[in-house]
């Protein structure tokens, strides 16, 4: 009896739970998406959409089940392609994967009774490149917008502080007064004399004065 259910029973019952949970997940429309971005050697832990204790529960990776729970039976399948990736019989709602790697980059979803859920995980090996996730993103991109409109408003303001006090020294100029060099004509020079020294003299005299 015990050979029977090793042999034959085990490996039908495991596939029947397989082509029970691909039946049921095909039904089901994946509606809630989950982005998580993750280090190489981080420990994730992914938790399946469901609050009763005893659901059936069925894990894929990508479009492979690596994971089936049957409550009726209280039986599991698990076909994981690491030994890093562990899930509880007792809690098959949690996917754990320890010192994740970046060939575990995939899209892990969760089927149950509730609504499906899927996660796309990203594995990175350096922190600057978390910096490119959506929520990170959008903040980097207000803070620029912000800065830029401030700077142009900052430009703004000195351009016509600066045209302003170029148009009020224009008008400080052009009221100035003129100041006139008076000119003395001498008399004696305007007549005809006989003497030029004489007149050379006059006029040597009055460019003096002026000075």
């Amino acid at each position: 009896m015990e050979i029977f259910e090793s042999m034959i029973l085990h490996p039908c019952l495991c596939v029947f739970l397989t082509l029970y949970a691909v039946s049921q997940s095909s039904m089901q429309k994946i509606q809630h998406h989950i982005y998580k971005t993750v280090l190489v050697g981080d420990t994730v832990t992914l938790s399946c959409n469901t609050t009763l204790q005893r659901d059936d529960i069925t894990w894929k990776m990508n479009s492979i089940n690596i994971f089936s729970y049957d409550s009726f039976s209280n039986r599991s399948m698990t076909n994981f392609n690491s030994n890093r990736m562990y899930i509880d019989p007792a809690i098959p709602t949690e996917l754990k994967i320890n010192k994740i790697q970046t060939s575990d980059a995939a899209n892990y979803s969760c089927y149950s009774s509730s609504t499906p859920i899927k996660w796309i995980l990203t594995v990175t090996e350096s922190t600057s490149l978390q910096l490119f996730e959506p929520p990170l993103l959008y903040i980097i991109g207000s803070c620029a917008g912000g800065c830029l409109i401030i700077g142009l408003i900052i430009a703004l303001i000195v351009c016509i502080h600066r045209r302003r006090t170029n148009n009020r020294d224009e008008g400080d100029r052009s009221q100035a007064p003129v100041r006139k060099q008076s000119t003395k004509k001498t008399s004696h020079c305007m007549a005809v004399v006989e003497d030029d020294d004489q007149c050379d003299n006059g006029i040597y005299e009055n460019y003096q004065n002026m000075l």
